[in-house]
């Protein structure tokens, strides 16, 4: 009897589990740009059908002081991007103000600062971050630190940038900074045109593998004809085109790293306002209309996803979705696009990997109410007392297999200090306790595979107060040091043990029919 209701339940999944899905094999990649890296924003980029997410990489935030980078918000980032399929591109500017003399997007002193950063996040994420933009409208003095732009220090940036770029990560791709659309020609801005130009006088076509392009459409449909409105349109595109060609660049494609139609103009860009159907209506044209007609357009990216409401109108307007998450008609109109239009590319992404980083082996978090010197860090997030630390992490099938989480452990001396994953305790009945040798010891912990969730799971690990006769003044707590946190699938369950959730005579260990049904599709899938 329990053969035979295991083969009920068996023959449907095996015939499912031979399906293929065919891969897309158009020739214009889709994108979004995301100002945000919650998961609701990765969910949503999916959904949309983007193939593609473009994400600012502010470089003050990863490395506030020379040599000291804060790296685990932007793994996560990575991570999230991975968990979604979604290919991931990030634009790097914002230098810290030790590296720029100034405030805002200020060039660096030194091109060499800036191409060692971005070195070392190719070299961090070689394979997983797939294209690098290399600054935003820096044609702009806004962009610029207010300075004149000046095409020539910007192609000095762009070479820098790219030797160290594919020295981390040869098949990463470089992107010149998208340029902005104007006609002006003063200390403010300088025409786009004029820009490139120069900036291919000075060198730059050795230094960029695609060339980033903002084509806005402002107030006009995207077919409107080329040379209408003083050029402010899209058409625009195809005059920097030609400058690629009369380059002799014709072999590269142009990525549109931003475009879009807002519905909410601004100060003196009220002009520029369209209704919501007007946005869907103008960016699912723009996009047909770069594939019939740009074949040298390679990627269309859409500014923007949704900017929240501390965001200025500038952003807001862009976005496909509204600030509470509800998609406005350009976001349903995009996502019936990406469902049917087959001259959209689309591959499969690669296999999400089974050992997960949680927390690298080069961020160690001090978890305490002491300050130590080294091997000691300063306290986690500059906080006295500092009792938890919080981090995330995606799993994709976590029902298949077992898990093992790994950490090193730096003097965890008080009973009491644990771990918890999505509010489960997973230590039991907490962290060992070590002696005050001040030795790294790794600690190898098992995660019940109920506890872990589909997507994004939350992790914490938590101290505890010393006991009250060894309080001293302020030094309350237990300190505490980790790193190099992991979880592993260690292997997937065996046939036979999914099958012994049968009981004799047909009765299931499992809570239903149902449950084991999923457990079986998830384990052979």
């Amino acid at each position: 009897m329990r053969f035979v209701l295991l083969t009920l339940i068996l023959m449907p999944l095996i015939t499912l589990n031979g399906c293929s899905v065919p891969s897309q094999t158009g020739t214009l990649w889709f994108g979004v740009h995301i100002l945000s890296p919650e998961d609701a924003t990765f969910r949503a980029a999916r959904e949309l059908g983007a193939t593609w997410v473009i994400y600012p990489v502010l470089w003050r935030d990863i490395e506030p002081y020379p040599g000291h980078y804060a790296w685990p918000g932007l793994d996560l980032t990575v991570q999230a991007a991975e968990y979604y399929g979604l290919r991931l591109a990030v634009r790097v500017d914002h230098p810290p103000s030790w590296a720029s003399g100034g405030e805002g997007n200020t060039p660096p002193r030194d091109p060499e600062l800036y191409a060692e950063f971005v070195g070392k996040l190719a070299q961090r994420y070689a394979g997983r971050i797939k294209a690098y933009i290399i600054w935003n409208e820096p044609n702009l003095a806004q962009e610029w630190g207010g300075k004149a732009p000046d095409p020539e220090s910007y192609v000095a940036l762009l070479r820098a940038a790219y030797s160290r770029i594919k020295e981390a990560d040869p098949q990463a791709l470089v992107v010149s900074a998208g340029l902005a659309s104007t006609n002006e020609r003063s200390h403010q801005a300088m025409d786009d045109r004029l820009y490139l130009r120069r900036m291919y006088e000075a060198g730059a076509r050795e230094f960029f593998d695609a060339l980033g392009a903002h084509p806005y459409g402002f107030a006009y449909p995207p077919d409107d004809p080329r040379g209408s409105h003083q050029g402010l349109n899209m058409a625009r595109l195809e005059e920097l085109r030609e400058i690629m060609v009369a380059f002799g660049d014709a072999d590269k494609k142009v990525w549109v790293t931003e475009f879009g139609w807002t519905t909410e103009g601004y100060g003196e860009w009220t002009w520029a306002e369209v209704t919501e159907e007007v946005q869907a209506r103008y960016l699912t044209q723009a996009v047909a209309m770069a594939a019939q007609k740009w074949p040298w357009v390679e990627l269309m990216a859409v500014w923007n996803l949704m900017a929240g409401e501390e965001q200025p109108p500038a952003y807001r307007g862009f976005n496909l979705l509204r600030p509470d998450g509800s998609p406005k008609p350009a976001y349903k109109a995009l996502q019936s696009l990406t469902r049917h239009a087959l001259y959209l590319r689309r591959e499969p992404p690669p296999p999400y990997p089974d050992t997960i980083t949680i927390l690298a082996p080069d961020q160690t978090v001090h978890l305490g109410d002491s300050e130590y010197p080294y091997p000691w860090e300063p306290l986690h997030l500059g906080q006295n007392p500092s009792p938890i630390w919080e981090g995330a992490f995606y799993v994709q099938r976590p029902c298949k297999g077992r898990w093992l989480l790994s950490l090193e452990l730096f003097q965890s001396n008080e009973p009491g200090n644990f771990i918890a994953i999505n509010g489960h305790r997973v230590t039991k009945p907490y962290l060992p306790v070590e002696s005050w040798e001040g030795k790294w010891v790794v600690v190898d912990i098992e995660v019940p595979a109920e506890i872990l969730r589909e997507g994004r799971n939350r992790i914490t690990i938590s101290i505890t107060k010393r006991p009250p006769p060894w309080q001293h003044g302020d030094l309350v707590w237990d300190d505490i040091q980790f790193r190099n946190v992991m979880l592993k699938r260690i292997r997937s369950a065996r046939l036979w043990e999914v099958f012994s959730l049968l009981r004799p005579r047909g009765q299931f260990q499992l809570k239903s029919f149902q449950h084991l049904r999923e457990r079986l599709s998830c384990e052979l899938g």
